[in-house]
């Protein structure tokens, strides 16, 4: 078998156990394909794109651990219509920290009709901090109702 198929084969069977197993497995899983890096990157922005909501949450723990081999194709997600596929790669996106995002992340803040979308999108903004994505923070957030505000607080450190 050559190398190519082999780390195929390698990367099949850890989606497939992430997708399969408790979460801890699932997370030992994710570890593994982020050691794999870019070969799991398709593989997982298939499960992504299934529809599936366990699914969904469980590609983007693994496409996190790749990182910056994974920011193109989550950049990609942000572009469709799926409101739900873009926030969990907003998510992903948030947790990777590549500054190559913030343009995308920036006009999903500014277009989404999803205010849970919008409010973990500007938290990613403000996890990744370049003077834009702070500045288009600060904009929405004066424009946004007190509730908003404490949504994105909440994103951002949690409860």
């Amino acid at each position: 078998m050559a190398d190519g198929e082999e780390k195929q084969d390698e990367v099949s069977t850890h989606v497939k156990n992430l997708m399969q197993r408790d979460i801890y497995h699932s997370l030992m899983e994710a570890a593994e394909l982020g050691k794999i890096g870019t070969p799991a990157v398709s593989p997982l922005m298939e499960e992504l794109a299934s529809g599936k909501t366990a699914a969904r949450w469980r590609a983007v723990m693994g496409l996190a651990r790749v990182g910056s081999p994974a920011v193109p194709a989550l950049i990609d997600a942000l572009k469709r219509d799926d409101e739900q596929l873009r926030t969990a790669a907003v998510w992903a996106l948030a947790e990777i920290g590549d500054e190559r995002c913030v343009d995308c992340l920036i006009e999903n803040l500014n277009c989404s009709s999803s205010e849970s979308c919008q409010a973990l999108t500007a938290a990613a903004l403000l996890r990744i901090h370049t003077p834009a994505a702070v500045a288009a923070v600060e904009r929405k957030m004066q424009a946004a109702d007190p509730e908003f505000q404490d949504t994105v607080s909440v994103a951002l450190h949690g409860t």
